[in-house]
């Protein structure tokens, strides 16, 4: 647009040039007139005026001429001009030679603008998620919070406490005054320790405050941001006293033993105002030189039922021991001020949760560093497996060649079958390949989404040969299933968009062939009883509209409930697509993430 409308206003003022160079012919311009607008010299001689010679008329024809030297010459005068913009023809020439220059530059301007706007607009800037949902910059879609489970239409919460049932007004706090021990929300007990004497408390204590600005231990019960995570009211808060008798701790109300997927955390706003500025006890975190390589963290402790450590997860409240960027700042160094997701599903199962904290900055009585922290939205894991836990070199895969025969992550089991003789295997494989645009055969490990789901990097990949259907074992008793995700392979999805040579192109070259590509999956109870059996189609051709036609390319959930209380999952495959050898259209469908019904 820029470059049109600038030829655009180079000919306008070529034209213009010329027909003051007519004009002056028959004497319409005077010396005294040309002389008080001060323009280019050499143009000024090239004008006739009253009293000019025949030889300088005679330049002025040469001027004008419309040979194309001439109209290019004219040209590069006016772009010239424009360039300058401090020389005008007359008053009424003038003005319009501005007017084109305001009109080159307005388009620049705006097109710069809109281009700044364009880098600037981000994938999730004009994306609407539903609650519990958010959405992802890398692909501009919406996905389940942390703590949530998809249910198709809505984000499921499988929360162990998340302190709303506990009843605290607004803007204020429980601090254990009752001296009931504690506060149980949801199957969590917080363990409270409070010293009527001292009017002083440790552990945990629930808060409704919202006072971000106020320093000091006056304001030990409001979280940085303001209110609870997700914007709730009701939140926890953890002090871990340096005279305490035990660390704040979290058991089931139960006393079972169970699996948490994570928590919410984020500092105080006694303890972040104190990092970020110092106060008469600690000191001001990265120093007055900002490169002091302070920091703060929680580490969270899980034990079983006889008490004995299942692991330990570390969390950085604070963290200045970045080295210097190239330009010399610290910009990494940070302070948590957001409610922030911390996993804790390598902890395992766990009847108890210890909380302890630590810090640089320590003297003679201790940590100096305010010990509070703040929780919310403890959160149980529905997951039956999410294969996180299985170790994958990256970009890699593990396809049974080491003949264990399964894989186990979490409480399933994946069976496998690999025959070193051919190098062949069937059932389930474990994998991290990222590989979307390779088809065919030498390409069977990678789903078409190119991770798993919520970009994670490990999912399982099922391939259904010969030896019947893949199949997931229930570690443990039968339970019902809430569902799992399911995509492509990178393999069959090519194959089916574009044929190969074995299986067709769906929709055939016209688009009109009804194919289609179906997961069937079958319940088996302890007595391997079929409870029930679903279908999934992975793509389907068969709608009237052709508009409708599609191949599966995202993780999509597939609820599992109706198939009943379930020990085991088998899997096939079937397809629209079938030759004198079977079906055409590659036997692989990729797996993850999955969920169990929570009682």
């Amino acid at each position: 647009m820029k470059s049109i409308v600038k030829v655009y206003v180079l000919l306008m003022l070529t034209a213009l040039l010329v027909a003051c160079e007519d004009k002056a012919d028959s004497g319409w311009i005077d010396g005294d007139y040309e002389s008080s607008d001060n323009q280019v010299e050499s143009e000024s001689e090239s004008i006739p005026t009253d009293g000019d010679n025949s030889e300088e008329s005679t330049e002025t024809e040469e001027e004008t001429s419309t040979d194309d030297g001439d109209v290019e010459e004219s040209t590069g005068e006016a772009e010239q001009e424009i360039s300058d913009g401090d020389e005008e023809i007359s008053d009424s020439d003038g003005d319009t030679e501005m007017e084109a220059e305001a009109v080159e530059i307005d388009v620049e301007s705006s097109e710069s603008e809109a281009g700044e706007e364009e880098a600037e607009l981000s994938r999730c800037a004009t994306v609407q998620c539903a609650e519990n949902r958010f959405c992802n910059e890398e692909d501009g879609k919406c996905y389940c919070l942390p703590g949530f489970h998809d249910a198709v239409d809505h984000c499921v919460r499988v929360e162990a406490g998340g302190f709303e049932d506990l009843d605290v007004g607004d803007n204020t706090y429980l601090n254990g005054s009752d001296l009931a021990g504690g506060f149980t929300s949801g199957i969590v007990h917080l363990v409270n320790n409070y010293n009527s004497t001292y009017n002083s408390w440790d552990g945990f204590a629930i808060s409704s405050m919202i006072d971000k600005t106020t320093p000091g231990s006056v304001n030990s019960y409001s979280a940085i941001a303001g209110a609870g995570s997700h914007t709730t009211k009701t939140y926890a808060i953890g002090y871990a006293s340096a005279f305490a008798a035990t660390p704040p701790t979290i058991t089931f109300s139960d006393s079972q033993a169970r699996k948490f997927a994570g928590a919410w955390i984020t500092n105080t706003t006694y303890t972040y105002l104190s990092m970020r500025d110092g106060d008469s006890f600690a000191k001001k975190f990265g120093g007055e030189s900002g490169s002091d390589p302070d920091w703060f963290m929680l580490s969270i402790t899980g034990k079983d039922m006889d008490g004995q450590v299942t692991g330990n997860v570390e969390f950085y409240l604070a963290d200045f021991r970045f080295a210097p960027s190239r330009s010399g700042d610290d910009a990494r160094d940070y302070l948590v001020d957001q409610w922030t997701w911390v996993d804790l599903r390598s902890l395992g199962n766990v009847s108890k949760l210890e909380f302890a904290l630590s810090s640089s900055d320590v003297g003679e009585w201790g940590m100096n560093t305010p010990s509070y922290f703040a929780l919310d939205e403890l959160t149980l894991d529905a997951g039956v497996a999410h294969f996180e836990d299985m170790a994958l070199l990256p970009d890699s895969f593990n396809n049974g060649s080491n003949g264990a025969g399964e894989f186990v992550s979490g409480n399933a089991r994946l069976f496998n079958t690999y025959d070193s003789t051919y190098q062949y295997w069937e059932g389930f494989a474990i994998s991290n390949k990222t590989d979307t645009a390779t088809a065919g055969y030498t390409n069977p490990y990678s789903a078409i989404s190119g991770t798993g789901m919520s970009f994670t990097p490990t999912y399982a990949v099922a391939y259904v040969g010969f030896s019947g259907p893949s199949k997931i074992e229930m570690n443990g008793d039968a339970r019902t299933l809430a569902g799992l995700w399911i995509t492509n392979t990178t393999y069959a999805y090519l194959s089916m968009r574009d044929g190969d040579s074995i299986a067709k192109k769906f929709g055939g070259e016209s688009g009109s062939d009804q194919d289609w590509f179906m997961l069937t999956i079958t319940g088996k109870n302890a007595a391997n009883e079929t409870t029930s059996q679903l279908e999934f189609y992975l793509a389907d051709f068969r709608p009237e509209n052709a508009e409708e036609d599609y191949i599966i390319s995202d993780w999509t959930w597939v609820p599992l409930e109706s198939l009943g209380f379930v020990k085991a999952l088998e899997f096939t495959l079937s397809s629209s697509d079938n030759g004198e050898f079977g079906m055409n259209t590659p036997a692989y469908f990729a797996l993850d993430d999955l969920f169990e019904v929570q009682p």
